[in-house]
């Protein structure tokens, strides 16, 4: 695949398996022209606390997510013109969060990674993934991880 049209891409991450994939499969896509590619990290804030509340475990957290996934990103992509940003977001919830800084971003493209997960006995793929779809301006890449086990249920 190409991006010929999509000169912004941002990728969530969270710190599972699902982010190696995602970095995998960007840096095997064909990056032309001065593409950005920017990684995303959301601390969910809990209710009960404040938004601005400080969580200095997980903000660290985030921030080591981060920067192994654009160390590792930039080696994959050297010799391309593409420039990898990252950018640790705070909120309530991180599918509102993702959508709103893909806007903000004006991302073309938005990459997440998932896998099934059962819910009330129905197959899901997560509340953020579910917004995402739903509400991204920008064309959505969803990539389903096979199961730890392989087996499918």
């Amino acid at each position: 695949m190409k991006l010929e049209k999509l000169r912004r891409v941002m990728i969530p991450l969270n710190g599972g398996r699902g982010d190696s994939r995602l970095l995998d499969a960007i840096g095997s896509l064909s990056v032309s022209g001065a593409s950005r590619i920017i990684l995303v990290y959301v601390v969910e804030v809990p209710m009960a606390l404040p938004l601005d509340a400080e969580l200095p475990s997980q903000t660290e957290r985030g921030e080591r997510v981060l920067a192994h996934a654009e160390a590792k990103l930039n080696a994959r992509l050297h010799g391309c013109d593409a420039i990898v940003l990252s950018e640790l977001l705070q909120a309530r919830s991180a599918g509102p969060a993702i959508v709103d800084s893909a806007h903000d971003q004006h991302a073309d493209l938005i990459m997440l990674a998932t896998q099934n997960r059962i819910q009330h006995g129905m197959i899901s793929y997560g509340d953020s993934v579910d917004f995402v779809l739903k509400h991204a301006t920008a064309e959505v890449i969803v990539i389903r991880l096979a199961s730890e086990d392989n087996t499918e249920r």
